[in-house]
């Protein structure tokens, strides 16, 4: 009797792999395997990788003589079962290990990256939030990564001041601002960058208005996120305020992200 050990990640050196000749994940699924008894005897086999889903067969290895063996270049979002057996020896019965999950081998992106960006207000000057133009820079002072056609969401929004005229470019009308259905806090904004992106700095207009530096943000951070649910802090200000009204993206403020 042989056991299969359920796949854990381990680095090892093989001498012999077959993939599928369109794998180009960043995943990695390792074990070992080893024929039963006290103690346990490694065991030289082939080992051969499928997807749960349809049953595919991926890719092909040979453990190690410790028994190791390990697969790369896989997709991390699937699930797979391992099979490994002894070949034309036949005298084990092959082994099985189901619902395999793979480990992400993919370098660690740096801080400060992301696809989704957010600002989260949890403070103005004592209005209702709003915003006349955000811009994100990948340098102080650069091009701006948003235009017109970014997708642009909001925690709430006000009817014609809705979340997309805080990336228009335009500054002749408060209409043409952002501005929270109602004053409860927090508000945020949130941009999708189509890709992962790095900002080294974000720049603030005022609602062009006159109530527009009273509801411009007080406290609120720079968030970023790589699937939109879980985010991170890139930097958080407090008790920002002499702003002016958003005539122009150079009246607003500028703020370095710098990670916390």
């Amino acid at each position: 009797m042989e056991r299969l050990m359920t796949p854990i990640p381990h680095p090892c050196g093989l001498d012999f792999m077959r993939l599928a000749p369109d794998l180009s994940g960043y995943g990695q699924i390792a074990g070992d395997v080893a024929i039963a008894g006290t103690p346990e005897t490694p065991a030289r086999r082939l080992v051969r990788l499928h997807r749960r889903d349809t049953g595919a067969w991926v890719a092909d290895t040979l453990s190690a003589e410790d028994g190791q063996y390990r697969f790369a270049l896989i997709d991390p979002a699937l699930e797979y079962y391992v099979v490994a057996f002894d070949g034309l020896a036949a005298v084990y019965n092959a082994e099985i290990a189901d619902r395999v999950i793979p480990v992400s081998a993919a370098p660690a992106p740096p801080a400060n990256t992301g696809r989704y960006w957010r600002i989260h207000i949890t403070a103005t000057n004592g209005g209702t939030a709003s915003i006349q133009e955000i811009e994100l820079r990948a340098t102080p002072g650069g091009a701006d990564l948003t235009t017109p056609a970014t997708p642009v969401t909001a925690s709430s929004q006000y009817s014609g001041n809705q979340a997309v005229a805080a990336v228009d470019n335009l500054f002749d009308s408060n209409v043409r601002a952002w501005v929270a259905s109602s004053a409860n806090l927090p508000q945020w904004l949130t941009f999708d960058l189509g890709t992962a992106v790095t900002v080294a700095e974000v720049a603030i207009a005022a609602r062009n208005h006159p109530s527009g530096p009273v509801s411009a943000p007080r406290d609120f951070t720079i968030q970023y996120s790589r699937d939109g649910d879980t985010w991170s802090t890139a930097a958080s200000y407090s008790g920002v305020g002499a702003w002016q009204p958003g005539t122009d993206i150079s009246v607003g403020k500028r703020f370095a992200v710098v990670p916390e």
